[in-house]
């Protein structure tokens, strides 16, 4: 659990953008991504990992780049979506993640 600045307790979820060098999508999906992140600063962790260079990343069974994992930490297996989001398709995500791991938001 996260701690907003005297405030409650709140959920923190975490986002990791898989991609890869020389990824044309991957680079595109950057800065939407990089907006998204100033938005949810407070409640949102985004990590970005790059394929190749961390093998941990074969975990999530990424067969193409970009691809975003979701996930509350709340024992719950979270959301994969491979392809470039746009802003608006990053909210989709996270609302969506929100709602099947039933976290308020």
């Amino acid at each position: 659990m996260a701690k907003i600045q005297d405030g409650p307790p709140v959920q923190m979820v975490r986002l990791t953008f898989i991609y890869m060098d020389g990824c044309g999508a991957c680079k595109a999906a950057k800065k939407p991504l990089e907006k998204f992140e100033a938005r949810h600063k407070k409640d949102v962790l985004v990590q970005r990992h790059d394929l190749v260079n961390h093998p941990w990343t074969h975990e999530f069974q990424v067969d193409a780049t970009p691809t975003y994992f979701i996930e509350a930490g709340n024992g719950h297996p979270g959301v994969l979506y491979t392809g470039a989001l746009d802003d608006k398709d990053l909210e989709k995500l996270l609302a969506r993640a929100k709602q099947e791991m039933k976290i308020g938001g």
